[in-house]
């Protein structure tokens, strides 16, 4: 009988967990995240488990319900829901060299566009940037130079990429 490739098995990196307090969802700190997936794989991610969690700087032991998604204070019995999710990629940072001669970066909306774009085309056109709301400007982002033009002013700026994770290169 033939046998299924293995399945690359998912690592504690890869999720987030959180617990939702009030309106919010809460960020687990990555000593309880790597906590909760090593239970989480002891389990096959079903039933339930208890496990010491730190809650606001005191260690307490929590009933984690992964069917309803709920997680007990064993101490107060008071319950709050709990979620596991994808963690998010890390982003490159996008970054424009100012009138200062500063390396500032692009509102995070914007950086997304360059994102996007810079592996696909050489050129971009867009009036869409969040600094020229109102000013309906056409700016020209050349990928191969990273420079971006304001067709209005003619003002062009040198931009960058920084990779995930890697520092910027000194001035």
């Amino acid at each position: 009988a033939a046998r299924e490739p293995a399945v690359e098995e998912e690592e504690a990196e890869d999720f987030i967990w959180q617990w939702k307090k009030g309106k919010s969802w809460v960020t687990f700190s990555e000593e309880d995240i790597e906590t909760l997936e090593k239970m989480w794989k002891m389990v096959d991610g079903e039933g339930s488990f208890t496990a010491t969690l730190d809650s606001e700087g005191a260690s307490i032991p929590f009933n984690t319900n992964l069917k309803s998604m709920m997680q007990t204070n064993m101490s107060t019995n008071k319950r709050r829901r709990v979620q596991r999710i994808v963690r998010p990629p890390p982003k490159a940072t996008w970054q424009f060299l100012t009138d200062d001669d500063e390396w500032e970066d692009y509102e995070e909306e914007d950086a997304d566009i360059l994102e996007g774009s810079h592996e696909t085309c050489a050129e971009l056109r867009t009036k869409v940037f969040s600094f020229n709301k109102g000013y309906n400007s056409v700016y020209l982002i050349r990928f191969d130079e990273m420079t971006q033009k304001n067709m209005d002013s003619g003002t062009v700026r040198k931009l960058r990429r920084i990779p995930p994770g890697e520092e910027p290169p000194a001035l």
